[in-house]
């Protein structure tokens, strides 16, 4: 078997593999690995730089040189289309080795050029930044394929926190919002929580452990007959759904509760875990619940471990935007009404990132432990 048909069987089984989720109809170049998934992880903590180059459907008959670009636009269209909220990295944090790459005569992939990080002190925590790179000229005939036209590089850290420990009855609290700051009318709404378990264990025989609320919405484990650490979704006494994950202790779960008015949604560290069809309801943001407060029931249905950010939108977000802020948000992000990172180390204020302003303090009697574990968040 010559070099040709070797190259044109292999370059077919790439193109296929892509066309699970994108069909390719005619020949031409395109960013390697777009085709596949345009938003490709770049993870900085270990490694630098990564290697970028173009493919052709095709083995070339001829050198064909491509100019490759930094594309700022291609990245706010791309946070137009799926709602994101993407940033580009900023100026300074990384550069390009090069601009030019070739498709050598007789083959299917050209050289590359290596995008490195070169200041992370430019990175700021909780952003989620994105390089993209674009096709932007060809010096032959041969066609760019719009759908693998850009690659957008995603920066991948991992980002360490302080958390808070709230199995104490004392943490188990009420944060009442003033009357200026409710929100009411709400149709739909997504509410995220990130905890850790340090136990799954009943306080008290038959009842569940809560980790919190807010309007009419609680996430609590063990409720109705379950195993300790199998979770229900409470959203209103028509709408209750049991998540399908079996939650481990001493590990760091993000939960995505998405409510669009017909569907109640669960998603787990930006995974679908279970979905159910609600009851309409009109909902309100007044406030957030940290464990059972009620009294008689904080010890009952305590909660054993730690908060590690709670987050409430009056929109039901898209897999595709949890996934984008599986660590961090833009505080100005469109419907969120409250952003607690929770990780500010010391004190009895939950401060709101957002610009509402929303802070959640707790009384100067109720002591909160800031424990020395860690919240680590890989983006």
């Amino acid at each position: 078997m010559n070099l040709k048909n070797i190259c044109i069987i292999v370059t077919s089984f790439l193109i296929f593999c892509g066309c699970k989720e994108l069909e390719v109809e005619y020949d031409g170049l395109l960013m390697t690995g777009a085709l596949s998934d345009e938003m490709v992880k770049f993870a900085i903590d270990n490694q630098d730089t990564y290697s970028v180059s173009v493919s052709s459907t095709m083995c070339v008959a001829n050198d064909v040189k491509i100019n490759l670009d930094v594309d700022v636009t291609a990245l706010k269209d791309y946070n137009l289309k799926y709602g994101t909220q993407y940033e580009m990295a900023p100026d300074g944090a990384y550069e390009i080795d090069g601009q030019e790459v070739v498709i050598p005569a007789g083959a299917a992939v050209s050289s590359s050029v290596l995008v490195s990080i070169i200041d992370k002190s430019k990175l700021i925590e909780g952003v989620s930044y994105v390089i993209p790179i674009s096709i932007k000229s060809v010096d032959s005939g041969v066609d760019v394929i719009e759908a693998g036209r850009t690659i957008y590089l995603k920066l991948s850290r991992t980002l360490l926190f302080s958390a808070p420990y709230v199995g104490t009855t004392e943490t188990s609290y009420t944060f009442s919002l003033d009357e200026s700051d409710i929100v009411t009318d709400i149709r739909q709404y997504t509410w995220e929580v990130k905890f850790k378990a340090e136990n799954f264990k009943r306080n008290s025989n038959g009842e569940p452990i809560k980790i919190g609320g807010v309007y009419n919405n609680m996430l609590r484990f063990g409720e109705s007959g379950n195993e300790t650490n199998i979770l229900e979704v409470y959203a209103g006494t028509e709408n209750k759904m049991i998540a399908t994950t079996e939650f481990a202790v001493n590990t760091w779960y993000l939960l995505s509760v998405v409510n669009d008015g017909k569907t109640l949604t669960l998603y787990v560290n930006g995974v679908k875990d279970n979905s159910m069809s609600v009851t309409p309801y009109d909902y309100q943001f007044d406030g957030i619940t940290i464990g059972q407060p009620m009294s008689g029931y904080q010890s009952k249905q305590l909660f054993h471990g730690w908060l590690g950010g709670m987050r409430y939108w009056n929109r039901a977000l898209s897999a595709r935007e949890i996934n984008a802020n599986l660590c961090g948000v833009n505080p100005n992000a469109d419907g969120l009404l409250a952003c607690y990172r929770m990780d500010e180390g010391e004190g009895k204020i939950f401060y709101d990132s957002t610009p509402n302003q929303r802070h959640l303090k707790y009384p100067n009697y109720i002591n909160v432990s800031w424990s020395a574990v860690t919240n680590e968040c890989v983006e």
